[in-house]
């Protein structure tokens, strides 16, 4: 509750009153009433009649001022409560001098007098209308700002949906093309190995057609077991084509004449007993994969 401490002088010179109002707490008031002379009380606030004149007599009965004038606006109007400091300062000045003091507060009771009660329903009236248009404009302020703080909340969601699709594209892009060089880099490595393989196979053709040129002394095509028996002593390169030893023992029952014959009935493969170019090609590839495959196995 709000309490308003008039003081007053009186000119006589001009005849006007100058007015100076203090606003103070309920509380404060009745501290500064114990040792300022007030002349006049107004209570206005939005209290009922009842806690007013509870607070009235609070101040009055602390009081330094035995004149001090009581008087209950209810409401905030600032005008309202000047017309009747300046009614009740008129008021005052015609009972100056020894008059007795005045503290019948403007109450019957708790109830007001009939016109004043009609100024205080009406001032009651625009303090509600005030009230209530300051709460809708909180309200309204409140569904604007919430609906701002929505819809930046929508936008930063969206921008970071964004942001997030944007990453998550750039990596897909990154993989992609990681992918794609490392498919590139493979298929050149296989390549290159396909390439290195034609390279390595036409050179071991090679070398298979000179060894059977250098094994065919008589140049006939065909390679005989006497022919193919005398290079494994003279070619340095035989024996690890046909994975043979360099002596081959003509004795019975001797490991390298066993050896021999089965990789020349092997080689010769129509039984003719003599080998031909396709014979001795088939037979040098086919020792060869045998020692690729030992070679991977090992390294396994």
């Amino acid at each position: 509750m709000v309490v308003v401490l008039p003081r007053h002088c009186f000119h006589s010179n001009v005849g006007c009153h100058e007015i100076s109002a203090y606003t103070f707490s309920e509380d404060e008031a009745v501290e500064l009433v114990r040792w300022k002379p007030f002349d006049m009380l107004v209570v206005n606030s939005d209290v009922t009649a009842s806690e007013a004149q509870q607070a009235i007599n609070l101040i009055t009965t602390a009081s330094s001022n035995p004149r001090l004038l009581p008087v209950y606006v209810p409401g905030n109007d600032r005008n309202v409560v000047n017309a009747v400091l300046e009614a009740k300062l008129g008021e005052e000045d015609e009972q100056a001098g020894d008059a007795p003091p005045r503290r019948a507060p403007l109450f019957h009771g708790d109830t007001l007098l009939p016109d004043e009660q009609e100024e205080a329903d009406r001032a009651y009236a625009r303090a509600e209308e005030a009230a209530a248009a300051m709460e809708a404009d909180r309200k309204e302020k409140e569904a604007a700002e919430a609906a701002e703080a929505a819809a930046r909340a929508k936008e930063e969601e969206e921008f970071r949906k964004k942001q997030d699709e944007a990453r998550e594209q750039q990596s897909k892009r990154q993989q992609e093309r990681k992918a794609r060089a490392e498919a590139s880099k493979n298929h050149h490595l296989l390549q290159e190995q396909r390439v290195q393989a034609d390279a390595d196979k036409a050179r071991f053709f090679d070398k298979i057609e000179q060894a059977f040129v250098r094994v065919d002394k008589n140049q006939d095509g065909h390679l005989t077991r006497a022919e193919v028996i005398r290079a494994l002593r003279r070619d340095l390169e035989l024996p690890a084509l046909l994975h043979l030893p360099t002596k081959i023992t003509t004795q019975q029952g001797a490991e390298s004449q066993r050896q021999f014959e089965e990789a020349f009935q092997r080689m010769d493969i129509d039984q003719n007993r003599e080998i031909d170019t396709d014979e001795f090609k088939l037979f040098c590839l086919e020792i060869r994969s045998k020692q690729i495959a030992a070679c991977k196995e090992h390294v396994h």
